[in-house]
């Protein structure tokens, strides 16, 4: 029997018990953990992660809840909580291999390498990944366990700080797998800080009270006290000076964090850079070497087919495969920066509406390198097994073999038109790497002076380039090779004859020459006499090779240094030639370009975030400035207007709502007489001989049939602005600062129905409500 009594009491003791309030910090906890969660936005493509960093966060603190209400031991609980993340996990990312939902031999060992090679994944890949797969293990494990973890620290312990560890280490991981990707995050880091501290707010005061009320349970049952009413109005009153500050702390923050850019994010510390995946790929020799080779093979064998979805204006007459950014003096290569990326392709450059979207669909055959073929900037990939480089715009296969892959892409394209005529190169940091001419011979500088006119446009410079290089003779035969020799033999005289290789190499030399950021691209030529309705077939024999300058407002342009044999008119508007150029006034060097924006008009969004806080900011100011003036007219009123006996009433009422903000307890239920014993033991007890004095002139105030005379009315008034006085100088600084905005003196006090034996004279009756 004893045995049993207490078991009974062990299994009793390891309950909980949650109330109102408890299951408000519980929430509040939650909601902070999927704000941390919200950070992996900007990891992910889409908003596929939401349901399930979400679902595991609420799952993770539902089940402990669940767990502590029963009564299991804390292993049991645990047991139960992992195998719920495990389960969700393996769903959200192997569901595909799963049998039913059910997990199956494979989905347990790919389950098992993600577990593995997650995070080594996860510093790899390029931003925005997809949500699957081995990227999914992690986040969902982690952030099912801060949600766990906050709901058993929020039921099981008292203390207040630690509750928020978990959702704080989901956010400083995520914003660590994150920081590669551009864009301020002050808006979600202000959510989660106003969510954190209102918290910190609720725990913070409902705890105090439960501790500092010094009354047990037992003793309130005894007396007919109702203490957790008790205890909840305490909260509510210091929750109405708490959560208003908390408010306007964060807008404050919010809007410091926009206007005062102590670290703007342009420099952070990306854990990404100390990881680098390799991705392997086979290529030996520069792609533009290879465009020889296949011009002249025979026969012509079958390479991709294309179907354009979206077409542009001119419509598209040519494909890249690669662009060539280094040169030595002896051969075009290309940067190695290639990353394993999802569905949208991170960092495009921003472009302006004018530029259109061109999707394209393709079907490989067979290609001689792993290079697949795009069009223009890159947006969205659509397939698997593939790596990026954003830097040059190329796409290649991770596969051994590229024969049946197939994939769609999206990319936006703008083609040189009458706005380019006064348009300005780029000149980001970046683009001083295609500048660089290493080793340049005397003769480049050369040539360069006697082509180009300094007063001209640059347009007008680059498609004076271009058409000299026009007008020498082509051969799909010509020697091969591109280095300066190559180069010079090619330009050295006028018969001399060279193929698409050495004319783009050429174009970029001389642009580069000219202080313009060039490179040479590779890839194949679309021909009418090959479409089949959306359908291109391309083959060998469309290999090409073209120039490109990077233009503001434009990306990478295309120009066409080779004579018009394979290609009759470069890819743009027609209206865009030398004389357009040479009848077009002077640049004004601002250009139509790239601003950073966009080209977009209107307010940006990091510029409505700013108003948002600076409207936000400023009403928290006006509360705090409402709250000092209500309390200021309040207190003239009471002290000008009614009755003697009202305003001596008057007086004590603005003494208790002092004391109140001094942090003592001033119970509605007690006499002045009673609140001046309890101060003793108070931050307030310097003024208690004050509030004894007062007592008795608001006791005779409220009992006496007699108005007290308006001595009384001056000596009770008196002694309130010393007990005001008194109780500034005592409290700190910032105890004055907090007193002066607390709105709780402004809101009534509850007064206890106390049944009367008999009722008084109307008049004592009327000034009896002291509280």
């Amino acid at each position: 029997m004893t045995a049993t009594s207490a078991a009974s009491t062990g299994s009793a003791r390891r309950r909980v018990r949650i109330d109102g309030l408890r299951l408000a910090e519980c929430l509040l906890g939650l909601l902070a953990v999927v704000l941390a969660a919200a950070t992996f936005g900007a990891f992910y493509d889409g908003l596929r992660w939401l349901p399930w960093l979400a679902g595991a966060a609420v799952a993770g603190g539902a089940l402990v809840g669940l767990c502590l209400l029963a009564g299991w031991r804390w292993w049991t609980g645990t047991v139960a909580v992992t195998a719920v993340l495990v389960l969700l996990a393996h769903a959200a990312g192997y569901g595909a291999l799963s049998w039913f939902g059910l997990p199956t031999p494979a989905s347990l060992r790919a389950f098992g390498s993600g577990l593995a090679t997650g995070l080594p994944k996860m510093l790899a890949v390029g931003l925005p990944a997809n949500f699957d797969d081995d990227l999914v293990v992690l986040p969902v494990l982690v952030v099912g366990a801060a949600g766990a973890g906050t709901v058993a620290l929020l039921l099981r312990t008292r203390r207040t700080a630690p509750v928020v560890l978990p959702a704080l280490l989901v956010l400083v991981l995520g914003l660590a797998l994150t920081a590669a990707r551009g864009g301020a995050r002050v808006l979600l880091t202000g959510a989660f800080v106003l969510v954190v501290l209102g918290l910190l707010v609720l725990r913070g005061n409902r705890v105090s009270v439960a501790e500092g009320e010094g009354i047990s349970e037992a003793d309130a049952d005894a007396v007919g006290l109702d203490l957790p009413a008790r205890r909840r109005r305490s909260t509510y009153g210091r929750l109405a000076l708490g959560l208003p500050v908390v408010a306007v702390v964060t807008a404050v923050a919010l809007a410091g964090a926009w206007f005062l850019p102590i670290a703007p994010g342009d420099d952070r510390v990306d854990p990404r850079s100390l990881y680098r995946a390799p991705v392997e790929v086979n290529a030996v020799l520069s792609p533009l070497v290879e465009v020889r080779p296949q011009q002249l093979a025979q026969p012509d064998d079958p390479l991709f087919t294309v179907t354009v979805l979206d077409d542009s204006d001119p419509p598209l007459d040519r494909l890249r495969v690669a662009a060539l950014d280094r040169f030595d003096g002896s051969l075009w290569t290309r940067a190695r920066g290639f990353q394993v990326t999802g569905t949208t392709l991170p960092d495009p450059e921003a472009l302006p509406s004018e530029a259109s979207q061109v999707r394209l669909r393709v079907g490989v055959s067979s290609l001689p390198q792993p290079f697949l073929p795009v069009v223009g900037e890159p947006l969205r990939f659509a397939g698997t097994d593939f790596a990026f480089d954003r830097a040059t715009g190329t796409v290649v296969s991770t596969r051994a073999d590229v024969a049946g892959f197939g994939y769609s892409v999206t990319a936006a394209v703008r083609p040189l038109d009458r706005a380019a005529l006064d348009v300005e190169p780029s000149r980001t940091r970046a683009d001083e790497d295609y500048t660089r001419l290493p080793a340049k011979p005397p003769w480049v500088d050369t040539l360069t002076t006697d082509l180009i006119d300094p007063a001209e446009s640059p347009l007008h410079q680059l498609l004076q380039i271009e058409t000299f290089l026009q007008g020498r003779q082509y051969n799909r035969q010509a020697a091969p090779g591109h280095s300066y020799g190559a180069l010079a033999r090619t330009l050295g005289t006028s018969d001399a004859v060279g193929s698409s290789e050495q004319f783009a190499s050429a174009f970029a030399v001389l642009a580069r020459a000219a202080g313009y950021p060039a490179r040479v691209a590779v890839g194949y030529l679309l021909r009418p006499s090959d479409r089949d309705g959306d359908s291109y077939r391309v083959s060998t024999g469309d290999a090409y090779a073209w120039a490109e300058v990077h233009l503001q407002g434009y990306g990478w342009a295309t120009f066409e240094p080779t004579p018009p044999t394979e290609v009759a008119t470069p890819p743009r508007s027609t209206d865009v030639n030398l004389e357009a150029t040479e009848a077009a006034p002077p640049p004004t060097g601002s250009g139509n370009g790239n601003d950073g924006t966009g080209g977009a008009s209107g307010t940006s969004p990091a510029e409505q975030v700013r108003l948002v806080a600076v409207v936000a900011g400023a009403a928290g100011c006006a509360l705090l400035v409402g709250i000092v003036l209500l309390k200021r007219l309040r207190r003239l009123r009471r002290h000008r207007s009614g009755s003697p006996a009202q305003r001596v009433v008057g007086a004590w009422r603005e003494v208790a709502g002092r004391l109140a903000e001094a942090g003592a307890r001033v119970p509605a239920s007690h006499t002045a007489g009673e609140v001046a014993r309890d101060l003793l033991g108070s931050p307030a007890a310097p003024v208690s001989r004050h509030v004894a004095e007062l007592a008795p002139l608001v006791a005779g105030a409220v009992f006496a049939y007699d108005e007290p005379d308006e001595a009384t009315v001056a000596r009770a008034w008196t002694l309130e602005h010393r007990i005001r006085h008194e109780l500034g100088t005592a409290l700190p600084v910032a105890a004055r600062l907090r007193a002066l905005v607390d709105p709780r003196p402004l809101f009534p006090r509850r007064r206890p129905k106390v049944r009367r034996p008999h009722q008084g004279p109307p008049d004592v009756r009327s000034r009896a409500a002291v509280g």
